[in-house]
């Protein structure tokens, strides 16, 4: 099925969502055996490209317009696939967002944990942050 056909659907899996939501009352307590087989096969970590191995070092941001988080500079990005490494995770970022290719270092730099108490949606996430080479410029269609 492609995006667009889940965009389709979107109402009926917010609802389907909410009626999960309503079976765990305290995610910190604990989830029902099917809602933790459910997330266990959803992965949730972050693989994000954090500096630059250029000329000069820095950190790669990108500016998007997240609905969690509002618009601004963000370190790019993404959410690991089910069955996908973190490094094939940052190199697809990189192309979709760049239009170019990157040199992954073969070990994240750091593995940082960020914990938001004020929110429920994308409170807690673990991040691995990667070095990186540009290998080729970015396409500057994908340009702000």
């Amino acid at each position: 099925m492609e995006w667009k056909d889940f965009q389709k659907q979107e109402p009926d899996l917010q609802r389907l969502v909410e009626e999960v939501e309503s079976l765990v009352p305290s995610p910190q307590q604990g989830l029902p055996d099917p809602v933790f087989g459910l997330l266990s096969r959803i992965p949730h970590l972050g693989a994000s490209i954090c500096s630059s191995r250029m000329k000069t070092v820095g950190t790669l941001l990108t500016w998007r317009h997240y609905e969690s988080y509002g618009p601004g500079w963000h370190v790019l990005g993404g959410i690991v696939r089910d069955k996908e490494t973190a490094r094939h995770r940052v190199e697809e970022v990189a192309r979709l967002s760049l239009g170019g290719r990157m040199q992954i270092d073969p070990k994240p730099i750091t593995v940082e944990e960020f914990l938001r108490s004020d929110r429920n949606d994308r409170g807690h996430i673990v991040s691995m942050l990667f070095g990186c080479r540009l290998l080729t410029p970015p396409d500057d269609s994908l340009r702000f």
